[in-house]
């Protein structure tokens, strides 16, 4: 039998078929023929190129171009056993994407993976970054939470102090978009990023007022800066505990200098041992990232901006506030405890 090429000639609609008539033969024309699908599309405009595609995909992998999804009606794939899938490609790999679970699991497109994602109550935060402890970094943390748990501390009269880093340039702020609508957020830094570094302390009584080393006038914190700043809180400490109190800070060099013990005892302040690598073991801590937090809702145009914010934000921080995380930070040495010394949440 001789083999003979097929023309087709036909460019202009095709008249008084119904639609689905067209659809057989523009399946017959596709599958059988070979002719592309923007020939088609001309002779039928009805007849959309992707329905051809998807349709002869679906005769070449299911022999059938029905509607197959009427056979899966009210079956889900979201069940016990993807559901466990998914938890194993997560514990074993916490960055793992959802494009990348769709390559691993069969069956499971990326929609109904983001739906057991959200079921099972996942969510992509970023992670704390915290310090490597060592072994003997743990048995001080111990001997910390066993100290004060002996004791029974209530920390009523302890005063918690710390430094933290403000900057110009901060990007802490989610805001909503819509990936497909619009582009994407933009938020423009300054230029220097000035910053400076505060100093503040925190007890059950109160707080005291802050003290800020600007760095963007090349402030430097050393042990004569931070004697300095001491000094200048000292007036206030003593108004909140007289004379008999415990005063935390944490192993910074300004902070175990000689000159600054020295300082520390002609002012009779009986000094907590503070473990090293511990930012956990300080409520001032939480009381940083609430006021981080605060600050960061606004934009500045300046670093007397940032700090007159700064000294806003602190000041509408109140006692319960305080109370509230001294009362955790005594709650949580005992889990401390029983984790061996370990990081807690």
């Amino acid at each position: 039998m001789n083999s003979f090429p097929i023309t087709i000639t036909v460019e202009k609609p095709i008249f008084g078929l119904s639609t689905e008539e067209k659809r057989y033969i523009a399946l017959i024309f596709s599958k059988l023929l070979k002719i592309s699908y923007s020939t088609i599309e001309k002779i039928f405009p009805e007849v959309k190129k992707s329905f051809i595609s998807k349709t002869i995909k679906k005769l070449d992998n299911f022999d059938t171009t029905e509607d197959l999804r009427k056979y899966n009606k009210g079956i889900s794939k979201i069940n016990e056993t993807s559901e466990q899938k998914i938890v194993e490609l997560i514990q074993t790999n916490p960055q793992k994407s959802i494009r990348k679970m769709e390559q691993e699991v069969q069956n499971l497109k990326k929609t109904t993976i983001h739906k057991i994602v959200k079921n099972l109550g996942y969510t992509k935060i970023r992670p704390v970054l915290r310090p490597t402890l060592k072994e003997n970094h743990k048995e001080q943390r111990m001997q910390y939470c066993k100290y004060h748990i002996n004791k029974q501390s209530q920390f009523t009269n302890t005063l918690f102090t710390d430094e933290v880093l403000f900057e110009l340039n901060d990007n802490r702020r989610l805001v909503w978009y819509r990936p497909n609508l619009e582009e994407k957020p933009l938020k423009y830094t300054k230029n220097p990023n000035l910053k400076t570094l505060v100093w503040g302390g925190i007890s059950y009584h109160g707080k005291t007022d802050l003290y800020f080393y600007r760095l963007d006038k090349k402030e430097k914190c050393n042990a004569e800066s931070y004697i300095a700043c001491l000094e200048t809180a000292w007036n206030k400490i003593e108004k909140l505990f007289g004379k008999k109190y415990y005063f935390m800070h944490d192993n910074a060099r300004p902070h175990t200098s000689k000159i600054t013990q020295e300082f520390l005892e002609s002012k009779s302040a009986n000094v907590i041992t503070h473990p090293p690598y511990s930012p956990d073991l300080n409520p001032i801590e939480k009381v940083w990232a609430f006021l981080k937090n605060m600050v960061s809702y606004t934009e500045y145009n300046n670093i007397d901006e940032l700090v007159s914010a700064i000294e806003s934000s602190w000041n509408f921080i109140k006692v319960e506030h305080l109370r509230s995380f001294i009362r955790h930070h005594q709650e949580k040495l005992p889990k401390i405890l029983e984790m061996q010394g370990e990081y807690i949440d």
